[in-house]
């Protein structure tokens, strides 16, 4: 059997420092490389990588603790007789603030002690390395073990630190020493933890404008991803944060539909997976995102918050979803001007991770925890051995039933097990104040917006010149391009982009007209062509600037309706009022008065109207002589009888 510290009586420990103290002096002196090496207890990295009993029942002695994981000598120094033993703090962590400070604690506080006997036929001891060296950089798995007994654990309803120290003899140094450290926490309970899991179910867009589906994606997650979101949403005390858009989107693949223009049957999957989801709405267990999962604090970063919960709000036709509580999902990006705000627009709960949870006016806010956070150190902090012990130690301190919010199966999954320990249960109103820890801004997808902006000033245009109003289409288009599956703005400029509702390109209008034209009289009528190159109906009209009406003016013509392809000639009549050349620029108006189109100019030449004034002065002088004439003769002939 081999022994270890512990196993050797007081004199010959006395005996033994003596002799390394007098050994160790010349060969500090000879080697000063030696008194300056790494710290002994961070020689050897340590990562706990499974622990048996996460959750401790300190009325069953026989329990047992086993944890394991990998060392790996990370110094730049060798170590001999090299074992892992099991290490426990009998100190009990009874609240949320003494478990902040433990995590927060440095590596050898508390100081905790080793497990006895130790000896590897007690399981609390193992040796790595015996005569031969554990060397720079090698790697090695543990496995130590104690029993609730052994532990000597006294206080119920608390969180406990157990751990390993690695300890061996250090080239050069004379003694053995702890050489590495990993310690994790265990909950002692006798309850189930309670707490309160929420999941999300959101996809994303899938459709185009025109109800198409652009690829299977949404098919195949059905029997995937979301299929494991709902399969952890059936369980008792699961509340769903549901996207109305992706149930409609399933209603829509259980009839036959259309994916990237191809018809495809109604899918039996899609089916069953909304015939589950429907029966959880039943149980009244399901509040809904906005329609599009609109990624909210990043509209109201761009101050478009009320405009893009208005859009949603129009998108969303069932009136049984539209019925269900409206929550938001703001992360870590929750403030109180925010949720006062959603508070106007119909909201009733906001979850968020950067709160103390509470209430603010009518709206309900809930403390989200982090499905991840980091474990104890050191001991490789992020295992998902350390994950699920902080998560149980929070369960167990916290004053009401922890909140999880699992946006994937995996965190789903993450959070219900293991299900032994653990009841869930509705999430647990709190009328205390809510507060906020500061947090970065949300960001600003300034090109997204501008896109919409454009989009939105073009409907009333696209409306008056085709009578088609697509404004409801666009806005569905811009709220699924809002929805918060999208990490990047890049990402949402593409959909938007490939998904794109029908645009009116008014290049594609044009007018064919001869550069100029010349009236013989005071008014005339000359052709303009117009030729629609679109694939819609439009109305319109062409309305002309003359740069000096005074001299000539163009009346605009009626109203006339254009079909795809065709060429019509309308007639213009310019009126003249004195010979000269006047430009005028002709262009096209819709039925709201929105001009467009580049506009063409006609040069018109007014000289009818001189030859007119000659021949009108002529006959006037004509009849002024005749006129003369014969009153020179009738004053002639009187003069002539006063004579006789």
């Amino acid at each position: 059997m081999a022994v270890y510290d512990g196993t050797v009586d007081k004199a010959s420990w006395i005996l033994r420092a003596l002799v390394a103290v007098v050994v160790a002096i010349p060969v500090l002196a000879l080697n000063p490389q030696a008194a300056r090496a790494e710290t002994p207890a961070s020689l050897v990295d340590v990562t706990i990588t499974a622990n048996s009993s996460p959750v401790l029942d300190l009325s069953d002695p026989q329990q047992v603790v086993e944890l394991s994981g990998t060392i790996i000598n990370t110094s730049t120094t060798r170590t001999r007789y090299t074992t892992v033993e099991f290490w426990k703090s009998t100190t009990p962590i009874t609240t949320e603030d003494e478990l902040d400070e433990a995590i927060a604690s440095p590596a050898a506080v508390p100081l905790g002690e080793r497990q006895e006997p130790y000896t590897e036929e007690s399981g609390h001891t193992q040796l790595i390395a015996r005569g031969d060296w554990f060397e720079v950089g090698e790697r090695a798995t543990f496995r130590v073990s104690a029993t609730v007994a052994e532990l000597d654990l006294v206080t119920n309803d608390a969180a406990y630190l157990v751990g390993i120290h690695v300890r061996g003899l250090i080239e050069n140094v004379m003694g053995k020493q702890t050489v590495g450290r990993g310690r994790i926490l265990v909950s002692a309970t006798s309850s189930p933890l309670k707490s309160s899991p929420v999941v999300a179910l959101s996809a994303g867009p899938q459709r185009s404008p025109d109800g198409d589906f652009v690829d299977n994606a949404l098919a195949d997650s059905l029997t995937s991803e979301l299929d494991d979101l709902l399969t952890v949403a059936e369980d008792t005390g699961t509340t769903v944060l549901l996207d109305p858009m992706l149930l409609m989107d399933a209603r829509a693949l259980t009839q036959e539909h259309t994916v990237a223009g191809e018809t495809a049957p109604g899918m039996e999957a899609a089916t069953d997976w909304v015939t589950r989801l429907e029966a959880i709405i039943a149980d009244r267990r399901v509040m809904r995102l906005p329609w599009g999962d609109v990624d909210l604090p990043r509209a109201a970063a761009m101050g478009h918050l009320a405009d893009a919960v208005q859009w949603a709000d129009d998108a969303l036709t069932d009136r049984a979803l539209r019925a269900l509580p409206l929550a938001a999902d703001l992360d870590t990006f929750a403030s109180a001007d925010l949720i006062k705000e959603l508070g106007t627009l119909g909201f009733t709960t906001v979850l968020a991770h950067n709160t103390t949870g509470g209430s603010l006016g009518p709206v309900q806010v809930v403390q989200t925890s982090d499905i991840t956070s980091p474990g104890m150190g050191p001991g490789g902090r992020n295992t998902s051995a350390q994950h699920l012990s902080r998560r149980l130690a929070n369960e167990l301190l916290a004053p009401t039933p922890v909140t999880y919010l699992a946006r994937t199966a995996a965190d789903a999954r993450t959070v219900t097990t293991p299900p032994a320990h653990r009841r869930f249960v509705d999430i647990t109103p709190d009328d205390t104040a809510a507060a906020f820890t500061p947090d970065d801004d949300a960001p600003r997808w300034v090109e997204l917006w501008q896109r919409i902006d454009a989009l939105m000033a073009d409907a009333s245009f696209r409306r008056d010149l085709t009578g088609n109003d697509d404004l409801p289409e666009l806005e569905r288009l811009s709220t699924a391009a809002l929805s918060s599956r999208f990490t990047t703005q890049t990402q949402a400029l593409e959909w938007m982009s490939s998904n794109r509702a029908t645009e009116i390109d008014p290049s594609k209008i044009i007018i064919s007209a001869a550069s100029q034209f010349v009236m013989g009289s005071r008014t005339n009528n000359f052709p303009v062509t117009i030729t629609n190159g679109l694939q819609v109906p439009v109305t319109l009209r062409l309305v002309f600037d003359s740069e000096s009406p005074q001299r000539i003016r163009v009346p605009a013509t009626d109203f006339v309706t254009i079909t795809p392809g065709e060429n019509l000639t309308l007639v213009a009549a310019p009126e003249a009022s004195s010979n000269s050349v006047v430009t005028v620029e002709v262009r096209m108006e819709t039925l709201g008065g929105t001009l467009f189109g580049a506009p063409v100019s006609i040069d018109i030449t007014a000289t009818g109207l001189g030859r007119a004034a000659w021949i009108i002065i002529i006959i006037s002088g004509a009849v002024v002589l005749g006129g003369t004439v014969w009153r020179i003769r009738a004053v002639q002939a009187e003069r002539s009888k006063e004579d006789a």
